[in-house]
Formats: structure tokens, C-alpha cells, sequence
């Protein structure tokens, strides 16, 4: 079992949100690729990250991310170590976590959503309008990718842009 609290200094997040679980899928992945105690140790990385972060201890789950994510690289991990560095207040390691995100899986939307997110808090509203463009590309149904594209346009000036 891991123990998270030695290796962490936990940070207050500005929320209380949760990360979503992590989905079966990254397990098979994981297990057809690593030998089984690397498995074990990546999932349980994983699972005290996601315990991290619903308590709000943003800084800790990344932490654990990051340490999974050299056990194996997962896209779906990947978008947890962003959410949980943006949650932080790091929005460098955000921005690092959801590109590599979108290259492993350039068909997810989130990532590039996210990244606009991320863009839209440091106030790079051109950058966060390309990210948001694009992940809206792949899911048109995606609403708050249409609220930060929104968000950017108007810090723009553009409000008539908001909509595609």
C-alpha cells in the first residue's frame, strides 16, 4: 500500500472538486504492458492520487501522478496530473501535462479544453481560443469548452466570436 502523506506536501486547492475515476480501460493497458507488481504499484499510484485530490490536496495528487506516470505514460493520467496542477495553481505543469495528454490522444477533446482552461487563467487568450477551437472541433456538444472560448473572446473584446 502507498502511503501518500510522507511523499506530499498537500496543498489547499481553491475547490473542493473531485477528479473523476479513472475508467477499467487504462488497467488493461497498463496490465498487458507492465509486469504484475508494476501494475499493482501503478494502480495503487493512481488510486491515492484520486484519494488526493477529492480531499482537495491538489499538490499531493499530483505528486502521485507524476510518480505513476513514470511507471507507464497514460493519456487518461496524463489529463489527471493536468487537472490536479491546475487545481494546485501550477499552471506550467498544467499546460505540460494536457499537451502531452492531447499528443497521446489527439481524438480526445478534454485535453485541448482543458489546455484552453489553463490559457484562459493566464490570461494567453489567443493560445486558449486555438486549444478550445480545436478540442470543440472533435466535440461540438462540449459546453464548457463554448463557456471558455466564450470567457476569451470577451477578455478579447470579441464577444460576437464566442460562437462558431
Amino acid at each position: 500500500r502507498v502511503d501518500a502523506s510522507p511523499r506530499c506536501a498537500c496543498a489547499d486547492g481553491p475547490r473542493r472538486d473531485a477528479l473523476p475515476l479513472v475508467s477499467g480501460a487504462w488497467h488493461a493497458e497498463v496490465k498487458g504492458t507492465l509486469g504484475m507488481s508494476e501494475s499493482m504499484e501503478f494502480a495503487e499510484l493512481c488510486k491515492e492520487a484520486r484519494k488526493c485530490c477529492r480531499d482537495g490536496e491538489y499538490q499531493c495528487g499530483l505528486e502521485l501522478f507524476e510518480e505513476a506516470l513514470e511507471i507507464s505514460e497514460l493519456s487518461e493520467t496524463r489529463g489527471h496530473a493536468g487537472t490536479a496542477a491546475f487545481m494546485a495553481g501550477d499552471t506550467d505543469k498544467a499546460i505540460e501535462h494536457f499537451k502531452r495528454a492531447a499528443h497521446l490522444d489527439p481524438a480526445n477533446p478534454q485535453y485541448r479544453i482543458n489546455l484552453g482552461a489553463v490559457y484562459n487563467r493566464r490570461k494567453e487568450y489567443k493560445l486558449a481560443i486555438d486549444s478550445l477551437r480545436k478540442g470543440l472541433s472533435i466535440d461540438m456538444r462540449c459546453a464548457e469548452g463554448y463557456f471558455n472560448l466564450g470567457m476569451a473572446h470577451r477578455h478579447l473584446d470579441q464577444p460576437k466570436m464566442a460562437v462558431p
